[in-house]
């Protein structure tokens, strides 16, 4: 059991680990490509945990892939993080336990592929039907609860409807074409801006200086990651969207 134990163990360590550090694009941070092939090392990992109890050689060449992709990540992260002495002692476990689960699934999964012979307890016959069982559905439940997460938490999108006030900027663009400031009516600190003379003249045309934006909020967790307005009242032109702006500590609706 030892071997399905330590590559179960170290594809969710790495993959929770891996999964957080992605999660931080709610806050603006940016992604890498090395974040994804992690995760999906991480996974390759977890299938590797279940491929070993039938299989042992089988299971540690899978294993010995899914540390390799894994280490994509880990490589320039531990780089960064040890090399540069960005933690603290508090958090010294959260960087070193991954480090070592991910070491060990290594160096075990080549002696697998090798055929190198290490101690009979690193690597068993054969696990019992009852192990194979627990491994199974626990194997099975942390790629459901992934999936799970992604379907129900991660990238939810919903309609929003706000209403602004417009007036003019103080810049113009290439093209001559005024700034138009269309600001929140409940949120009057935030406003988008936009340039365009078709917008203009459709908004000169408002009774009451008010028009309602349509909007598209993306969240992940019931966290705000994004907003993109998608049409102002009735207008069907281009509004030529130049971006977001906020005066103070809003509160905001992205």
């Amino acid at each position: 059991m030892f071997s399905p134990a330590l590559y179960l163990l170290t594809g969710l360590v790495a993959g929770v680990q891996v999964f957080m550090s992605l999660m931080q694009a709610v806050w603006g941070v940016p992604t890498h490509p090395v974040q994804y092939i992690a995760l999906v090392g991480a996974l390759i990992l977890i299938a590797a945990s279940v491929i070993a109890l039938f299989r042992g050689r089988a299971g540690g060449l899978v294993a010995f892939g899914g540390s390799l992709l894994c280490w994509a990540f880990y490589l320039p992260a531990m780089w960064a993080t040890l090399a540069r002495s960005r933690f603290t002692l508090a958090a010294l476990p959260f960087v070193l336990v991954p480090l070592v689960l991910l070491s060990g699934t290594t160096v075990h999964g080549w002696f697998r592929v090798s055929r190198r012979q290490l101690p009979h307890w690193a690597f068993p016959d054969a696990a019992t039907y009852k192990a194979r069982r627990l491994t199974l559905i626990g194997a099975t439940a942390v790629l459901v609860a992934l999936a799970l997460v992604r379907v129900v938490a991660v990238g939810r999108t919903r309609t929003v409807i706000e209403e602004t006030t417009w007036s003019y900027g103080e810049t113009a663009n290439a093209r001559g074409e005024r700034q138009i400031e269309l600001r929140f009516v409940r949120f009057p600190k935030c406003f988008w801006t936009a340039y365009s003379t078709e917008l203009e003249a459709y908004l000169a045309g408002l009774r009451n200086g008010r028009v309602p934006v349509t909007m598209v909020v993306t969240s992940d967790f019931g966290r705000t990651r994004g907003i993109s307005p998608r049409s102002i009242g009735t207008f069907a032109g281009n509004p030529g969207w130049a971006g977001s702006g906020q005066e103070g500590n809003g509160p905001c609706p992205w």
